[in-house]
């Protein structure tokens, strides 16, 4: 679970700088893409909290912040 907390805190603050860095921009999908895997380390996090032996199942799921990426971008490239 510390590990998941550290990894959180890492998200955060790159969901942070996305969100200075993209201020005043009409779209932002480089913020979508930083502030999903926040909110999925957030959930395994959680999971860890309660049922350690399934968080790490919920690994993975951070990284379709390149998918939030691209879906929110418009230029979704397989």
């Amino acid at each position: 679970m510390l590990y998941g907390l550290h990894l959180t805190a890492i998200a955060g603050l790159n969901a942070w700088l996305w969100w200075i860095a993209t201020r005043g921009q009409p779209e932002r999908p480089e913020l979508a893409g930083a502030l999903s895997p926040l909110l999925l380390l957030l959930l395994g996090t959680a999971v860890a909290a309660v049922s350690p032996k399934y968080a790490q199942y919920s690994g993975c799921l951070p990284f379709g912040g390149v998918l939030a990426h691209r879906f929110v971008g418009g230029r979704f490239v397989a």
